[in-house]
C-alpha cells in the first residue's frame, strides 16, 4: 500500500499528518455496521474495525472540503478516530444516490490505520467477497476497469490466491455493475465514457434482469424472482432468450 501524501508511518501505525487545523474523515456506510449476515464493521471501545473500502474527505479549518477520494485497502483494518458521528441521507462526491454513513473523524497525529501489519486471515477474503458480490457495497469512486484488481489484492493481503484467470473476475464485475439509468442493462453495454457511472447490484439479483427462465429458476428468493420473470412480459419477444418457460410466465 502506498502511503498517502496526507499521512505518515509512525511505528506500527499510519497517522494523519496535516498539522493545519484540518480533519480527515472516513465515510463508512451504515450498512457495514448493521449487516447481521456479514461482519463488515464494528466498534470496540476507542477503535473501529472495518473492511478498508470507503470514501474519505479532508475538511480544512474553514469547513471546506479540500480533498475527496477513496480509501482502498481491501482487508480488515483498525483505526482510532477521535469522534464518530451517524449521518443520514447524504451524497458524496458525484454520487447520485444518498446514503447513511458513520463518519470517523481524525485530527493531526490520529491513527487512520492503527496496525499496519494486518494479520493474514482467510476469513477476510470471504468477508470481502461477500461485501463486493453479495451486498454490493463497493463505492463507485473506484473505476469500473479497476474493480477486478481489488479481489486479487484482497487475496494477496491475506496470503490467498484464487488460482483463477483474471478474466473470470471481469465476468463477475460485468454482471454486478449496471447502467445507472437502466438497471436491466449491464454497464459494459453503455458508452462507458465515465468509468464511475455504474450502479452495483447484488449477484443474487442479477437473474432478475437476464430472462424469465433465469429469474424463475433462481434458488435464492423464488417469490421475488418469479415476480421479476412475470414483469419481463413488457420486454419484446425478440430480446428474450427462447425457452418454454418464457411464454408460460409472461402470458
Amino acid at each position: 500500500m502506498q502511503v498517502p501524501s496526507f499521512s505518515r508511518i509512525d511505528g506500527k501505525s499510519l497517522v494523519y499528518d496535516k498539522n493545519d487545523g484540518s480533519i480527515f474523515e472516513y465515510y463508512v456506510p451504515e450498512d457495514f455496521f448493521s449487516n447481521t449476515k456479514v461482519f463488515i464493521a464494528a466498534i470496540d471501545g476507542q477503535y473501529v474495525t472495518f473492511i478498508g473500502i470507503c470514501n474519505y474527505q479532508i475538511i480544512n479549518k474553514s469547513g471546506k472540503v479540500t480533498e475527496f477520494g477513496t480509501f482502498d485497502c481491501p482487508t480488515m483494518v483498525m483505526c482510532k478516530p477521535y469522534e464518530i458521528e451517524k449521518v443520514k441521507h447524504i451524497t458524496l462526491g458525484d454520487a447520485k444516490e444518498a446514503a447513511d454513513y458513520r463518519v470517523l473523524r481524525f485530527g493531526y497525529n490520529d491513527e487512520i490505520i492503527s496496525e499496519l501489519r494486518v494479520p493474514q486471515m482467510i476469513d477476510n477474503v470471504e468477508i470481502f467477497f461477500k461485501l463486493a458480490v453479495l451486498t454490493a457495497k463497493i463505492p463507485n469512486t473506484i473505476s469500473y476497469d479497476k474493480i477486478w484488481e481489488i479481489f486479487i489484492e484482497n487475496g494477496r493481503l491475506n496470503g490467498f490466491s484464487y488460482n483463477l484467470n483474471a478474466q473470470l473476475f471481469g465476468i463477475i464485475v460485468r454482471a454486478i455493475c449496471r447502467d445507472k439509468n437502466n438497471i436491466k442493462v449491464p454497464f459494459s453495454y453503455t458508452d462507458m465514457k465515465d468509468m464511475h457511472d455504474y450502479r452495483l447490484i447484488s449477484i443474487l439479483k442479477v437473474p432478475n434482469y437476464i430472462s424469465p427462465y433465469a429469474a424463475a429458476t433462481s434458488q435464492q428468493n423464488f417469490d421475488e424472482h418469479l415476480r421479476s420473470a412475470i414483469l419481463m412480459r413488457d420486454v419484446p419477444d425478440e430480446e428474450l432468450p427462447n425457452s418454454p418457460i418464457e411464454k408460460i410466465v409472461t402470458q
